[in-house]
């Protein structure tokens, strides 16, 4: 498909700003340039390779949930679900009390974090159609709230947009399940803002489980009001180049953010995490943790900056990221950042890269454990901590599964 193509796209009714929106953006087609690995934020990066030419628009499909996403909904015991096949929602659009699509009234909060001028950014525009996850002040949602983005046809261009608002003094559990199948190549653009209102609490839980064919480029976007919480915490297995980047700005006084993930690489595979945790009132609290594996020939990225901007006192901020290189042809690169314009703080960064402690595996080995087995139960137990503190603590019973098979196969 040549870009041009993406002009004629059959998209859902939406409210006219979208409208205004997709034409804006398709008027950028031809001057939109794509970024490139001399642009600090993409070194390291594969971008050079992805075409966006080479995929199709997506049409609207049925199908039926995929099965993991079933068994971590059962789990939940989520009632609150939202079915998207390649970036249209799946069947009934009349999705209950906190799930909808963007309305008029959701044009300036999801404006606000489009900041990218890039063809990524216009693409990204031309194809989404916000899916609304809505909690209105002073509410305390008990059920998660669960939003399935299932990238199920090969071939295949998509950019699903999950925008959440969290209101003043409430609280909810959202959790966002990205899976793909094995097949014909594809790629998807996901873009997930966060509006986490005065005094409010968000859990968030992002499930990313992708075959060895999927190109994934997801952009997360998080404001934080005063004395406001946020949990995000990502599990990301598989893809042929996965990358996540996440900006977390803490805006009122007394907020705080705190940001986990666990993340595995194997054949000839690429991840890649970019995240900012951006201090701009005083009195903020962040504190990322990010901890991986990579294997075969696979490549780990982890960029990270903290940034403590003028009159942010006493901020509170940390960031740690670990990976383990399994095999000689593995390979990881950590650059975390610092970038701080006032004195009262406290601030820590760290990364680490490296093999498999050799004390723990002849531990296990002179105990009669294979190799192999030693390997994998070092790499659970290296993980299991962090898979203990995500979101949605009902869900990591499959989780925890999850990432065994991954390993074992």
């Amino acid at each position: 498909m040549q870009l041009e193509a993406l002009t004629n796209l059959s998209m859902p009714n939406g409210p006219a700003w979208l409208e205004q929106r997709r034409s804006h953006a398709v008027a950028q087609l031809d001057s939109a340039l794509m970024p490139d690995v001399s642009l600090e934020d993409w070194r390291y990066s594969r971008i050079g390779e992805l075409d966006l030419g080479a995929f199709d628009g997506a049409e609207p499909t049925a199908g039926e949930l995929p099965s993991i996403a079933q068994q971590i909904i059962a789990d939940l015991g989520a009632k609150s679900v939202v079915h998207l096949r390649d970036g249209f929602v799946v069947g009934d659009t009349n999705l209950g009390a906190h799930l909808r699509l963007a309305l008029d009234s959701d044009q300036a909060a999801i404006e606000a974090a489009d900041l990218d001028d890039s063809l990524l950014g216009a693409v990204r525009s031309i194809l989404s159609n916000p899916i609304v996850v809505h909690v209105d002040a002073r509410q305390a949602v008990v059920e998660p709230i669960v939003v399935v983005h299932d990238l199920a046809t090969g071939g295949v261009l998509s950019a699903p947009h999950t925008h959440i608002e969290v209101g003043e003094g409430s609280q909810a559990t959202v959790v966002e399940i990205v899976v793909s199948d094995a097949g014909v190549a594809r790629c998807s653009l996901p873009t997930t803002t966060m509006v986490v209102g005065d005094r409010a609490n968000l859990q968030y839980l992002r499930v990313q489980l992708l075959a060895h064919d999927t190109w994934l480029l997801a952009n997360a976007d998080m404001t934080l009001g005063q004395d406001a919480a946020l949990h995000f915490g990502m599990l990301a297995l598989g893809g042929s180049y996965a990358r996540m980047s996440t900006a977390t700005h803490l805006l009122g006084k007394g907020s705080t953010a705190n940001l986990d993930a666990v993340y595995f690489a194997e054949a000839n595979h690429m991840v890649d995490f970019r995240s900012l945790q951006d201090h701009v009132a005083p009195r903020t609290t962040s504190n990322l943790v990010f901890k991986g594996a990579v294997a075969d020939t696979s490549r780990g990225v982890y960029s990270g900056l903290i940034r403590v901007r003028k009159g942010a006192k006493g901020t509170d901020a940390h960031q740690t990221n670990r990976t383990l290189v399994l095999d000689e042809g593995a390979s990881a690169d950590a650059v975390p950042n610092l970038e701080i314009d006032e004195n009262d703080l406290q601030c820590s960064h760290a990364a680490a890269t490296g093999p498999i402690d050799d004390e723990q595996l002849f531990y296990l080995e002179s105990r009669g454990v294979p190799t192999q087995v030693a390997q994998r139960l070092i790499v659970l137990g290296f993980f299991d901590e962090l898979l203990g503190m995500l979101p949605a603590k009902a869900a990591h019973s499959v989780l925890r599964e999850v990432v065994t098979n991954t390993l074992q196969r």
